[in-house]
Parts: structure tokens; C-alpha cells; sequence
């Protein structure tokens, strides 16, 4: 005679409880350069979300088709690759390890790419802190002004 758990057990099935990331790029800081990056990003057919403290690009870029987060946390949450293009070193702590932070919604799933021209040690700080978390991190300062970041010619030192 067969048990009844056995007659009405069904056989396992593993299900990802992981979805889709909403865009294919995160991008924090849409200054004069970091809005001409993520129009070329969107030229080549990215599709994004977008976060910075000034309403005008993110709307440009919403025009294009992205997406605007209210947080950077949702930026992570949102998309497993994130490019930061910040002012300066409070901007970028803040951004990666603050309230509300890139690291409060970091994985091992995560990378982070950081093409603000800041201090090395504060780069060493965040890389201490999303490495942690599993994510990855590349420190990828880059050179050519307003017009690489229009013209999509920006350069990164070699790593």
C-alpha cells in the first residue's frame, strides 16, 4: 500500500526567485559629462535608469526612453551594472556608502563603475566596502572633457 505523503507529493522543482534587471546600465551623476555619456549609452541602445539631484537630465534622458529612479539604492535595485560620474569625493562616498547607498542594495551580482576623478584613497575606501558585498568594482577615471563625452571619445587609463 502506498503512503499518502507519497501520493500526493509532487517532485521538487527549483525555482530563481531573481527577475530581470529592469535596465541594462545604472548611471548616477548627470553633470555635464555623466548626461553626455548616458546619451551615448542610449544612441547605442542601452536602455537605463537614471538618478541625479537635478530634475533637467533626467527628464532629457526620460525623453530617450530611461527610466528615473528616486533613490541610488533603486538604481542598484534596478539594474546589476551601475556607472557613477560624480563631482568629487564627499559625492562618491556618499553615493556608494551613505543612507540609502549603492552598497545598501549591492550583491555578487552587482558591478560598479566609477568614472569619477576623485582621490585615491577615497577609491580604496569604496572598493573596501562593495567588495565586501561580493559586487565588483572598477575605478575607471577618464580624460577628454565635454566634448569626449559627447563625441563618445573618452578615455580610461589602462587598468
Amino acid at each position: 500500500m502506498l503512503s499518502s505523503a507519497r501520493l500526493f507529493s509532487a517532485p521538487s522543482r527549483a525555482f530563481s526567485t531573481s527577475a530581470a534587471p529592469a535596465a541594462d546600465i545604472g548611471f548616477i551623476g548627470l553633470g555635464q559629462m555623466g548626461v553626455r555619456m548616458a546619451l551615448n549609452l542610449q544612441k547605442a541602445g542601452k536602455s537605463l535608469i537614471v538618478y541625479d539631484l537635478a530634475k533637467e537630465p533626467m527628464d532629457q534622458l526620460a525623453a530617450g526612453g530611461a527610466q528615473k529612479a528616486t533613490t541610488v539604492q533603486q538604481v542598484a535595485q534596478e539594474a546589476k551594472c551601475v556607472i557613477t560620474m560624480l563631482p568629487s569625493n564627499p559625492h562618491v562616498l556618499n553615493v556608494y556608502t551613505g543612507e540609502n547607498s549603492l552598497l545598501s542594495a549591492a550583491t555578487s551580482d552587482h558591478v560598479f563603475i566609477d568614472a569619477s576623478t576623485i582621490d585615491p584613497n577615497v577609491a580604496k575606501e569604496v572598493q573596501k566596502a562593495i567588495s565586501a558585498t561580493g559586487a565588483k568594482i572598477v575605478d575607471a577615471p577618464v580624460s577628454g572633457g565635454i566634448n569626449g563625452a559627447a563625441n563618445a571619445t573618452l578615455v580610461s587609463p589602462p587598468l
